[in-house]
């Protein structure tokens, strides 16, 4: 009578277990793919910030609104998708070196797109000629920071 329910409990323990460690295999490898896709998403979002610091600061206000604004937009809105997306992959990450990456690439989204949402009205305000000035230089900057926190950690880090 009493080895049926030790049998059966020792069994749900090893199932348990092996489930256990399947489904932490399974999150180990989703952190993976969820690190390389957002890894990229700040490669990208780089590439369109650098095709905005590449406008040319002396050119007419008009020209370089044009030019300079879709980058700002960009960096603006992913970066807050990106941090948001990224606080939810964080929230299921163990302490460690993928969790520490994850958060400097929400912390470099978060800044990127704070500082591009602070930059765009300037372009279209009073002293235009100085705000592209300023803004091409954050714009490098937001590039260089969106590229150091994609590029921080090894492969092997997520």
């Amino acid at each position: 009578m009493f080895i049926k329910p030790l049998l059966v409990s020792g069994m749900l323990a090893v199932i348990c277990c092996v489930g256990s460690a399947s489904a932490s295999t399974a999150d180990h490898t989703t952190t993976h793919a969820e690190a390389r896709t957002m890894r990229h998403a700040l490669v990208v979002l780089a590439a369109d910030t650098a095709a905005g610091a590449r406008c040319d600061p002396g050119d007419t206000p008009d020209r370089y609104g044009a030019c300079a604004a879709p980058a700002l937009r960009h960096a603006t809105m992913g970066g807050l998708m990106a941090a948001n997306v990224l606080d939810a992959v964080i929230a299921d990450v163990p302490s460690g070196q993928c969790r520490a990456y994850l958060t400097g690439l929400r912390a470099a989204s978060v800044a990127a797109s704070d500082q591009a949402h602070w930059l765009l009205p300037r372009l279209y305000g009073p002293n235009r000629r100085r705000a592209q000035q300023e803004t091409a230089k954050q714009l490098e900057q937001i590039t260089s920071m969106l590229r150091r926190a994609a590029n921080a950690t090894s492969g092997d880090a997520c």
